[in-house]
């Protein structure tokens, strides 16, 4: 066989695999209704064994309500999902398109896929009772009774992800209507409706494009630093489409077109002084052996994609890579072996290959609303780790988290302030010499200090002050814990305030001790935050006639990248 004819026998070309997929998407699609009623009738018996106590639930008790209803929906279908191994339904959760399920949002059913991952761990099931097709590649039956399988676990996906929905509208006030059997329904609010379609649309356009403290991409063709490389997988929301992937043909590994909906960043640890790579600043994680752990398996796998010691290995084109034991504890041990990244120094010695695959074997755990599926999960063949799974938690995980306080967050929103210089910096926005200045300067007006510039622009004759707050949309945020979205709307209306009088002082006294703003038609404001923050006043989110177009009051950082790029 020569190389070509290995390849195609490795992507499954010529045996037309994309007619399997779209046969077996298909079979689904018929499927899916039947199930649905079958889930259906199980929430009904449910609400029937445990009613509310009036018909109607303002947020807080329809918060308690919802969180114990989707607990004991899980507990209910558990005969359902011991069908199958963990390792099993990831195979074939990763095989199918998420067109399969409805959705208003672009983003609805890759969460729908995201829960049926999750809850999928719940399934006590051995691998070796699945009955496999082939072992290379390694594959198994797309038939009807497995669509049929595959179908009840999205539906119940669909009604676990809607009622983690309801948890988090709850938590932004909603009230919600329990007349009818099945799931509640949504008490009509305008003002708040409006602030949750304003949010949801935010949310689902600034999904590609997400400031991390801790992580700077590679382009494909960058010659990698292996000591602090890291295998970060993103998933595309439209579905399944021709993909670069990488995969082993007999001495070589090379680039070539998959059929898949991931695709593979490679990216590396940030050398920055400042922020989250501070000597020590693990002590500021909420999980820093688990930190550990994630970025020891995300740099072992990098090195796997160079080096792939077996023909026939593709990356990454399932979002999961499959490696043998032996291999996975060899790849580990090489990277623990090498220089530690600052943070994580007094870790890495304290824990070895077979910590980091038990730790994240367990991690995260069945379950826990806005997780993934768990990293690591057994098969036949070795070791199916999600990278998919891993990348969320790497992103979630390796943040200071803002409970401890101090020099580490402190030092966290200085990365932040210089993030959004850059981008300004990089397009038609950027502040003259004189101008950029001022930037991390606290200004000294005619009646004393007035306050520090985190960021600034200049767009024709206007001047723009920038205030950057770090509120981060965290999984705390996507699970509907009430006290953290309030405490970043406070945030952000807060600063909206505060910016304003700056604003208005700066206007009336455009030339202090340290600066001179006296040239500028205009003076304005704009808050900037890492992610997508939720407001019930939409106002500072519309477009405003005083800002350039493409700007508006407050801006999370994608929707920031996105004005700048595209505003000529």
């Amino acid at each position: 066989m020569d190389d070509n004819d290995q390849l195609e026998s490795i992507l499954g070309i010529g045996k037309d695999e994309k007619h399997v997929f779209h046969e077996f998407w298909a079979d689904i699609e018929h499927y899916l209704p039947f199930a649905e009623e079958e889930i259906e009738i199980i929430i009904g018996d449910l609400r029937r064994k445990y009613p509310v106590s009036k018909s109607k639930l303002k947020a807080p008790e329809a918060h308690q309500y919802l969180s114990a209803l989707r607990l004991k929906l899980i507990e209910s279908v558990q005969p359902y999902i011991q069908q199958l191994s963990p390792s099993t339904w990831l195979w074939y959760l990763r095989r199918i398109d998420p067109s399969v399920v409805y959705g208003v949002l672009t983003t609805t059913p890759i969460n729908v896929m995201r829960v049926a991952e999750n809850i999928s761990m719940y399934a006590k099931r051995s691998f070796l009772n699945d009955q496999i097709r082939t072992e290379t590649p390694f594959s198994f039956r797309m038939d009807a009774s497995n669509a049929r399988r595959v179908s009840r676990l999205i539906a119940i996906a669909e009604n676990v992800n809607l009622l983690e929905n309801h948890i988090r509208r709850a938590a932004k006030g909603q009230t919600f209507d329990f007349k009818t059997e099945g799931q509640p329904v949504v008490v009509e609010d305008e003002g708040l409706e409006n602030a949750l379609s304003v949010f949801d649309a935010r949310t689902a356009e600034g999904n590609a494009i997400v400031w991390h403290p801790s992580i700077e991409y590679y382009g494909i063709s960058e010659p990698p630093r292996l000591n602090r490389i890291l295998a970060i997988a993103t998933r595309d929301v439209h579905g399944w489409g021709e993909r670069t992937g990488w995969v082993r043909i007999s001495d070589n590994i090379d680039l070539v077109e998959v059929y898949g909906q991931f695709d593979l960043r490679l990216s590396a640890l940030s050398e920055t002084k400042t922020s989250i790579d501070l000597a020590g600043s693990a002590a500021g994680m909420r999980e820093p052996r688990v930190a550990a752990c994630l970025v020891a398996l995300s740099n072992a796998v990098a090195r796997y994609v160079f080096t792939m010691p077996h023909v026939g290995a593709v990356v990454p084109a399932a979002g999961y890579v499959i490696i043998h034991h032996d291999d996975l504890i060899e790849y580990l041990r090489v990277a623990l072996e090498d220089t530690p990244w600052a943070p994580l120094k007094e870790i890495w010695s304290s824990i070895g290959p077979k910590d980091v695959i038990k730790t994240l074997k367990r991690h995260p755990l069945a379950g826990h609303a806005s997780k993934n599926g768990s990293i690591i999960r057994s098969c036949l063949v070795g070791h199916m780790v999600d990278l998919f799974s891993l990348s969320c938690e790497i992103f979630e995980v390796l943040r200071v988290d803002s409970q401890y306080g101090g020099d580490w967050v402190n030092a966290g929103a200085f990365d932040f302030e210089l993030a959004v210089q850059r981008v300004i910096d990089a397009s038609h926005a950027r502040p003259s010499s004189g101008v950029s200045n001022v930037r991390g300067l606290t200004l000294l007006g005619p009646d004393g200090p007035i306050t520090d510039i985190d960021a600034v622009m200049e767009i024709d004759s206007i001047l723009i002050i920038v205030s950057c707050k770090k509120v981060e949309s965290s999984q705390d945020f996507d699970r509907g814990v009430h006290q953290r979205i309030r405490n970043n709307e406070s945030t952000i209306v807060s600063a909206l305030k505060e910016w304003e009088k700056v604003v208005d002082y700066l206007r009336t006294s455009p030339i202090g001790s340290n600066y001179d703003f006296s040239r500028f038609d205009d003076i304005l404001g704009i808050v900037i935050s890492p992610g997508t923050v939720f407001l019930n006043e939409v106002e500072p989110l519309e477009q405003s006639d005083a800002l350039p177009r493409g700007l508006r009051s407050h801006m999370s950082y994608s929707e920031l990248v996105s004005a700048l790029i595209k505003t000529p």
